[in-house]
């Protein structure tokens, strides 16, 4: 008579230790995988605070992990790490184990380097990244905006569309961001897509702003043709470096692929 409630007692317990294993691994199976693919993509950038462009063995490793990077690169391209990596991190220096260095604007630029590899394999982010257009942290649409750039026109008319309407942002370097940002990859837009954002930026109060939407149309070449009255009445711009910039094209449209 006992027997029963014995066994059925024993086969909670192990249902109940089996539904625990998994609770338990399920996490750090998660967090396995996310440390081993930025340890990979950290080995694929290049030295921090320098323009030396990824190599072909780095693209490589972005490549090697492209499915497990996503999480990775979206929490880099927040501009601040999650709370359960802080805490990793001082448990690691407390045991005297090796950290992964990490700074908020180093993770930032990581990203939109890897992102710039990835490009159409990193579509399923850009809903969460034209979310964080509207984020109240200024930083946080800036970022959303370099990392948009770098995927390029795999994002999509809609998402295209969110990320320019930030050139009327309240912020400045968000505005100036969006005007640099497309200077990512502006051989793979249409001409006329570029020349409407780049004529915005260069009405823009904000002087830097205007300094580098001169510099995108002088990348366009001969296809920034259309706005050549724009370009002109920015030689007497008051900010000292677009009148240089509009200068250069004016006196040589093709000026970038004719330098040394």
């Amino acid at each position: 008579m006992c027997i029963m409630p014995v066994m059925k007692r024993r086969r909670v317990a192990f249902l109940l230790t089996g539904l625990l294993v998994v609770l338990v691994a399920i996490p750090l199976v998660q967090i396995g995988r996310y440390t081993h693919a930025e340890r990979t993509l950290l080995r694929a950038m290049p030295p921090p605070n320098t323009y030396i462009p990824i190599t072909s063995e780095g693209t490589n490793l972005i490549l090697s992990v492209q499915g497990s990077a996503v999480p990775v690169l979206l929490q880099w391209s927040v501009g601040r790490d999650p709370v359960w990596v802080r805490l990793l991190d001082k448990l690691r220096a407390r045991l005297k184990l090796v950290t992964i260095p990490r700074t908020p604007w180093t993770n930032v630029s990581n990203a939109r380097l890897a992102f710039k590899v990835l490009r159409e394999k990193a579509v399923s982010v850009v809903p969460e990244l034209t979310r964080r257009l509207s984020d109240p942290d200024r930083d946080v649409r800036r970022y959303a905006v370099h990392m948009l750039g770098a995927i390029g026109p795999a994002i999509g008319l809609d998402a295209f569309r969110a990320m320019t309407n930030r050139l009327s942002d309240a912020d400045d370097e968000v505005r100036n961001d969006v005007v640099w940002a497309l200077q990512f990859n502006p051989q793979d837009y249409p001409p006329a897509m570029l020349i409407a954002v780049y004529a915005t930026g260069l009405r823009d109060p904000y002087p830097i702003a205007r300094e580098n939407a001169m510099g995108g149309f002088l990348r366009l070449g001969t296809n920034a043709e259309p706005a050549r009255d724009l370009i002109v009445a920015a030689l007497k711009d008051p900010a000292r470096g677009v009148p240089i910039l509009a200068s250069n094209w004016v006196k040589n449209p093709e000026y970038y692929k004719t330098r040394p």
